[in-house]
Formats: C-alpha cells, structure tokens, sequence
C-alpha cells in the first residue's frame, strides 16, 4: 500500500506532467469535463485491456488507475486517496465481484470506482438531482479514487510489482508518447 507522503509525491508528478507541462488536455474545462473524459477512459481500459495480464496491468493499467484517482481528487478539491476501503466499500466490491463472475478483486475495486463516478455524473446531469450530485460529489469521488487507488494496490499485491515504479514508468512513457520533456527543476513540484 502507498502511504499518504508517497502519494503526495506521485502527486506533485502528476500535477507537473498535467498543469505545468499541459499534458492533460481537458485540464481547464472543468470537473465535469474532466471526470467525464477520465470515465470513458476507464471504460475504455476495461473492454480493451487484459486485467489478467501482469504486463498490461503493470504497465498501464495499475499506474493509470493512480494517475486517475489522483486527477479526480485534485478536480474535486479533495485530499489524497487513502485506497481503503470502508466497510461498505469492501462489501460493494465483493457483490460487484460476484455479479460479474470469476474476476480478480482488482476488477472489481477498479468497477466500483467507475460506478461512482459514473453515478455522479450521471445525477448532475438531471434538473432533480444535480443540487445533491454536487453535495455528494467530494464522498462520490472519494469513493471512486479510494477504489482506484485500492485496485491498484491489488494489482500491485497480485503480480508483485512496486507500484511507485510503475507509476514513473507510465508518466514516462507518456511523455514519450506526447513529446513532453522531463520537467526542468523550477518545474519539479507543484504549487501545493
């Protein structure tokens, strides 16, 4: 499990990669937009990507999950994800991983957390529910990048991996992919 500091750290990483550098697109148009645009790449994730496979989830899938989590709480002004689970967090990751069959716990973690932004989103969007959507959005999204970061940490516990590393591995793959530098070191941290 990545301790609180650690994902500060991860944090800061990602604020760079996003904000400073621009490397996160939506990043001006608000949270709606932003967890909107993160959902479809979570459903994305899961209809392409193999969960059983300990290269794809290494690789992709676990450090996307804390990149996403991370983005979520920072859109919605929250803290850092904890990635535990509450008592009813645990239980509607354990009905969830019922429902779809013989899956990893860290699909189902990883389901839950796009159910409750999902949610959120959804109810926004309707005239007699949007004004509690928006009481609701720091427990929905606290729930979701919880359940993020938590699959992550199963993926991480299930194929052995560090998940720091794997984290640094993906930004920097995805500053390859995209062109973005190394951030110079007046860049090395966010404003936080």
């Amino acid at each position: 499990m990545l301790t609180v500091p650690q994902l500060e750290v991860l944090c800061d990483k990602l604020y760079v990669y996003d904000v400073t550098q621009e490397g996160w697109e939506q990043e001006p148009n608000g949270f709606e937009a932003n967890a909107g645009h993160v959902l479809k790449h979570l459903v994305k994730d899961l209809i392409r990507k193999d969960f059983t496979d300990p290269e794809t989830v290494r690789g992709a899938i676990a450090p996307d999950s804390i990149h996403y989590a991370l983005r979520l709480t920072r859109w919605a002004g929250l803290g850092i994800p904890e990635g535990r689970t509450t008592t009813g967090g645990d239980l509607l990751m354990r009905t969830t991983a019922d429902r779809l069959g013989d899956v990893p716990m860290h699909l189902a973690a990883f389901v839950v957390g796009m159910g409750h932004i999902a949610s959120n989103l959804h109810d926004l969007e309707h005239a007699s529910t949007r004004d509690q959507s928006l009481k609701d959005r720091p427990s929905s999204i606290a729930g979701a990048s919880n359940m993020l970061t938590h699959s992550a940490f199963l993926q991480s516990e299930q194929y052995d991996f560090d998940l720091e590393e794997a984290f640094d591995a993906r930004l920097l793959s995805l500053r390859e992919r995209f062109g973005i530098p190394e951030p110079r070191p007046q860049e090395e941290l966010s404003p936080n």
